[in-house]
C-alpha cells in the first residue's frame, strides 16, 4: 500500500458520506461534524482534505458532473449503432448510481432545496453532454433510426427523470412490485424498454427493412 493510500481512502469516504448525509438531511441540515462521525474521524481530520462545507458540497457535485462529461465520449467511440449506444449508455447509467443510489436522492434533493443555483450549475457541467446527445438523436432521425417526432432534450430530461427517480426509491421498489422476483432488476429492464420504444423508430418503418 503506498504512503498516500490511506489519504485517498479518508477522502473518498467523506465524499460517500456526504453525499449520503447531503441527501438525507439537505445541505443546510447537515453540519460538518456529522458528516466526519460518519466517515469515522474527527472534525479536524475532514478539514485537512477540504476546508469547508462549501468546498466540500462542490467535490460531491463535481464528482457527479465528472462521470457524465466523460461518459459520453466512451460511449460514442465504442459503438456504431443507435441501439447499442443506447444500450451501452443506460447500462453505464445504471451502473454508476446503482454503485451509490444516494447519488439520485443527492439529485433530486439538489433540485428541490436549491433549484436556481444547481440548474446553473447543471447548464455550465452537462450543456456539451448534453449537446453531444442530442446530435446523435438527430443523427439517428436523418438515418431514420429514431422516430421523427422525438425532441431531442425532452427526451433526455425524461430519461434522467426516470432514472434518477428509480434509484432513489430503490428501498419501496418491492411496495410496487410485491409478487415480482429481483423486482429491482426487472424495473430497470422495463425502464430500458421505454426508453427504446419511445426512442426507436419500428424495423418496418425504417429505409432499410426489407
Amino acid at each position: 500500500m503506498s504512503a498516500n493510500q490511506p489519504r485517498t481512502d479518508g477522502r473518498k469516504r467523506i465524499l460517500r458520506k456526504a453525499t449520503e448525509l447531503f441527501a438525507q438531511g439537505g445541505y443546510e441540515g447537515t453540519s460538518l461534524s456529522q458528516i466526519a462521525e460518519a466517515a469515522g474521524m474527527k472534525k479536524p481530520s475532514l478539514l485537512y482534505h477540504f476546508d469547508s462545507k462549501e468546498s466540500l458540497r462542490q467535490e460531491v457535485l463535481s464528482v457527479f458532473f465528472a462521470h457524465w462529461r466523460s461518459l459520453l465520449p466512451s460511449v460514442l467511440a465504442q459503438t456504431r449503432s443507435g441501439e447499442d449506444r443506447f444500450a451501452v449508455l443506460m447500462d453505464a447509467c445504471f451502473q454508476f448510481l446503482t454503485e451509490d443510489p444516494n447519488r439520485a436522492r443527492l439529485f433530486i434533493r439538489e433540485t428541490m432545496d436549491n433549484p436556481k443555483d444547481f440548474c446553473t450549475e447543471m447548464t455550465e457541467q452537462l450543456t456539451p453532454w448534453l449537446t453531444l446527445v442530442s446530435q446523435a438523436i438527430e443523427e439517428g432521425q436523418r438515418s431514420g433510426v429514431v422516430r421523427q417526432d422525438v425532441h431531442a432534450e425532452s427526451f433526455v430530461l425524461h430519461m434522467v427523470r426516470l432514472a434518477m427517480t428509480h434509484f432513489a426509491m430503490t428501498g419501496v421498489t418491492g411496495a410496487f412490485m410485491p409478487t415480482t422476483k429481483n423486482c429491482g432488476a426487472r424495473s430497470l429492464q422495463e425502464l430500458l424498454r421505454i426508453g427504446q420504444t419511445a426512442l426507436f423508430a419500428p424495423q418496418q418503418e425504417r429505409p432499410d427493412h426489407g
